[in-house]
């Protein structure tokens, strides 16, 4: 039985375009692990605050470099009930925190097409990687990691 990997809800839309960049090597590693479960088809439970993709930047005091940080910050909060609501709304589910989601291709794949439209970005307006992801999206996803099996 496939695992469940935990993402917080801007983390929904951060791994459809991740290509392998990322605040630290550690975290570009720990990412590739959780991305590579779900392309396995592991499910998603969605947490508050810091989750399995945040793990590389944390340890059991809290952040460990000046980028873990955004974790804790309100803005991202903001960024996660948007997330959720646009994903949510996207797949035709009432997501929130403690729903535990099973995506599969076809869902993979109606959320790129509407990432790449900008249909579900409104918790992407003012991130550091949102051009790199408007990029990814435009040149159609092009080596993501994320690819379900």
């Amino acid at each position: 039985m496939p695992e469940t990997v935990r993402l917080r809800g801007h983390h929904l839309l951060c791994v459809l375009p991740y290509v392998g960049k990322g605040y630290t090597p550690e975290f570009v590693e720990n990412f590739d692990a959780v991305v590579a479960k779900m392309s396995k088809g592991a499910a998603i439970e969605i947490v508050a605050g810091p989750d399995d993709l945040c793990a590389a930047m944390h340890d059991k005091n809290g952040p460990v470099c000046e980028s873990g940080e955004h974790c804790l910050k309100q803005s991202a909060v903001l960024r996660d009930g948007k997330a959720i609501g646009d994903v949510g709304a996207a797949l035709g589910l009432r997501l929130e925190v403690g729903f535990v989601l099973k995506p599969g291709t076809k869902d993979y794949a109606r959320l790129r097409h509407l990432f790449a439209e900008g249909k579900i970005r409104a918790a992407c307006e003012g991130c550091e990687w949102h051009g790199i992801c408007t990029d990814i999206a435009a040149n159609g996803f092009k080596n993501v990691r994320l690819m379900p099996e």
